[in-house]
Order: structure tokens, then sequence, then C-alpha cells
């Protein structure tokens, strides 16, 4: 998930990353292969790879990926709220924020309305809720 790669990445020494992007690239590359057509996990995958990449100092095409898995996400799930699509949002707003671009700060504010919407009435604060929480901070 996106906190793993994080987390691995800013633990990591530059070799460590080197492997983990080639990692986040070859799966990818074998979900794209597995998956034709848009698929939650090939979303996930171009997300994690764009995290490596910015994490490696190529913002510009981590974004880009980043981009796509938030435009696959929409695609997916047009019309209605979804976890993935918040998260998706939340992590370009996140990236664009990083690079000076204030419309990430729109993007953020969308996910952190979606997740209001998803999680009304939620009262504890559940392992699968902790993204809502997140996006208060």
């Amino acid at each position: 998930n996106v906190f793993g790669v994080r987390g691995i990445m800013a633990g990591s020494d530059e070799r460590g990353r080197q492997i983990l992007l080639s990692a986040q690239q070859t799966a990818r590359v074998l979900r794209e292969e597995l998956h034709p057509r848009d698929h939650p996990d090939k979303a996930q995958s171009l997300n994690n790879e764009g995290i490596a990449l910015s994490m490696m100092g190529d913002i510009i095409l981590g974004l880009k990926r980043q981009v796509e898995a938030l435009e696959m996400h929409r695609r997916l799930y047009r019309g209605m709220d979804h976890p993935h699509l918040a998260g998706s949002l939340d992590q370009v707003g996140e990236s664009m924020m990083a690079i000076g671009n204030r419309e990430g700060v729109a993007l953020k504010c969308d996910a952190l309305k979606m997740r209001r919407r998803l999680y009304a009435g939620v009262v504890t604060l559940t392992s699968q809720h902790r993204s809502t929480a997140s996006a208060l901070r």
C-alpha cells in the first residue's frame, strides 16, 4: 500500500530505493498484462510506482504516474464515492502541493469531502477508516 512504499523508501539507502522502484515498475507491467482494461490493482501499481519515482527524485514522472492512477480510479468509480478514489485524490493533491502547484489543495479538499461522505456516522476509528483521520491532519 501507499504507506508501506513510503515507509520503505524513506528508511532505505539508495540501493534499497532502486530495488523497490524496480519492483514497483515490474509489478505495474505484470498487472497491465494481467488486466488489459482498467482495474484497481493496476491503479494501485501506478500510484506506488509514482511514489517510488518521486522519492527517487523524478517528481514529474512520479506525479504523471499518480495522475494516471487517479484517472483510472475516476473511470472505475464514475459517479460514486470510493476509498480508492479518495486516496488517489489525496495522493495527487499531496504531490502537486509538494511541487508548489496550489491545485493540489482542491484535490485534497475533494478527498476529504469524499471521505466524510463515505464514513459519515463512523464513531470509532477502525483501521479501515484511518485514512479519514490522516486527511484531517
